[in-house]
């Protein structure tokens, strides 16, 4: 799994406007394509198509509507700070966005989502927003959708979820490499 390059220096709730060619060195995600030898999913904003690539699998990605971004409705564009002065004491993972998804709206995305890698052989490469990865890594491990809320996942951060037996792990989280 790995987070897509910012696109911008201030964390702000941007769904499908993500300027790709800006954020986290492309070092660091080319590495990403060394330990995934075959991916089944990407992210179909422009900078998680570029992240794929870099990654080294551009040409065999299929794009996944279950990993789309979460839906920010009214608060698109805000900051979590700018949001949480609007909102008062706010957080995306118990609370929502107003006028765009709920966390359940999210859960279920992203257990759909879990539900075709499980039925997948090999790896499988996952690339993302930030925010939708950290729901999908809460449920992963079937844990309440809020602990998101405690996974910070830095820009072209690379997560392995794995599963031991019948258990699920967090194998890997958050692995930025060396920096270049």
């Amino acid at each position: 799994m790995v987070r897509e390059r910012a696109a911008h220096r201030a964390p702000r709730h941007r769904p499908e406007r993500v300027r790709p060619g800006a954020g986290a060195p492309r070092g660091r995600i080319a590495g990403a394509g060394r330990r995934a030898p075959r991916p089944r999913a990407g992210q179909p904003a422009a900078a998680g198509r570029e992240t794929c690539e870099l990654a080294g699998f551009g040409d065999g990605a299929e794009i996944d509507a279950d990993l789309v971004e979460w839906d920010y409705g009214e608060l698109e564009g805000l900051t979590d700070a700018q949001t949480r002065a609007r909102l008062g004491d706010w957080d995306l993972f118990r609370d929502g966005a107003p006028g765009g998804e709920s966390p359940a709206d999210v859960q279920r995305r992203v257990e759909r989502a879990i539900a075709r890698v499980r039925t997948l052989d090999g790896v499988c490469l996952l690339v993302g927003h930030g925010k939708l990865l950290r729901a999908l890594a809460a449920r992963w491990i079937d844990a309440e959708l809020t602990l998101a809320g405690a996974l910070a996942l830095d820009p072209a951060g690379v997560s392995l979820l794995q599963r031991e037996g019948e258990q699920p792990l967090l194998r890997l989280w958050n692995y930025a490499g060396r920096s270049s």
